[in-house]
């Protein structure tokens, strides 16, 4: 690029070789001077020179972002006026530093410590780190809201020390019964399962026709599903949610509490007349069909 030391002495040269240039100029873009094309005027460089003959050179901020138009990315960019900071300030605390007094060159040290310091901690953020609010643990959503519904409970000990799971017991009355529930958290997989557990179990030869039952009454659940554990009889509905990644809101609880609840306050009437009645999976579904869950409470 043409430079104003070929041209110009000093300033007052400088502009009326501007000034000529600027009424001369042809009609065509294409043949405007070079210093009178804006491109031209991103200064990059300073230099001055002192009356003891010592030149001092000063770079602008386009001196450090034009090597970025390669490549213009915001960390590229963001690298290059961070770079500028650094040298501008150490250099005005360089020059304060060489000052003769011995208070002023303290001051200036201290200052130009602080700043490399301050400059290594903001290096060593991570900016995909921020410190965010740790989210409450799903036993404190948990036991918030079921304080908040006036609902006792009870935590029961862990099954073994490295048990990742707490558990806490309920109980809960419908229009057609009560029955205990258990809510088991496990905060390491970010877990919630709601369980209503039936007021009887089924006899082995009662599995057959209960297993049914249950088989019937799943189809077509949308939230949640009936359980027969072989083993001891035991009837349960469940719910459950993953809130990795996110929190366990009010809303989310209660959807899986209510919904449990109801569902086997509805289906209770059905299940209890296969065990207690006799009464064939298909004549126990239609009777659950025929009645529509009311008005629930939940009790101690």
């Amino acid at each position: 690029m043409m430079q104003f030391l070929d041209l110009a002495e000093t300033p007052a040269d400088a502009i009326t070789y501007l000034q000529i240039l600027s009424q001369t100029q042809p009609e065509t873009t294409a043949d405007i001077h070079p210093l009178l094309q804006e491109q031209n005027w991103y200064c990059t460089t300073i230099r001055q020179t002192q009356p003891n003959g010592e030149e001092i050179v000063h770079h602008t901020l386009w001196h450090y972002l034009l090597p970025t138009l390669q490549n213009p990315n915001p960390d590229n960019i963001a690298h290059s006026i961070t770079q500028y900071i650094t040298d501008q300030t150490t250099d005005s605390l360089n020059q304060i530093t060489q000052a003769t007094d011995p208070l002023f060159q303290d001051i200036a040290q201290t200052f130009q410590d602080l700043f490399s310091q301050t400059l290594t901690d903001l290096d060593s953020i991570d900016p995909d780190s921020e410190d965010e609010p740790e989210p409450p643990s799903l036993l404190t959503a948990l036991t918030n809201f079921l304080d908040s519904e006036d609902w006792p409970y009870a935590k029961l000990p862990a099954n073994a020390d490295n048990d990742p799971t707490t558990t806490l017991r309920l109980s809960f009355r419908g229009d057609n019964g009560q029955w205990p529930c258990y809510a088991k958290l496990n905060q390491q997989q970010q877990t919630l399962c709601f369980y209503s557990i039936a007021p009887i179990p089924a006899q082995p030869d009662q599995q057959p026709a209960t297993a049914e039952f249950i088989t019937r009454a799943n189809y077509g659940m949308i939230l949640g599903n009936f359980e027969l554990d072989y083993s001891d009889g035991e009837i349960r509905y469940k719910t459950s949610i993953d809130v990795e990644g996110d929190n366990l809101t009010p809303a989310l609880i209660q959807n899986l509490v209510y919904t449990n609840v109801m569902t086997m306050d509805q289906y209770l009437p059905g299940l209890l007349a296969v065990l207690e009645q006799n009464a064939t999976p298909q004549q126990a579904i239609a009777l659950v069909e025929q009645n529509e869950p009311d008005t629930l409470q939940q009790t101690a």
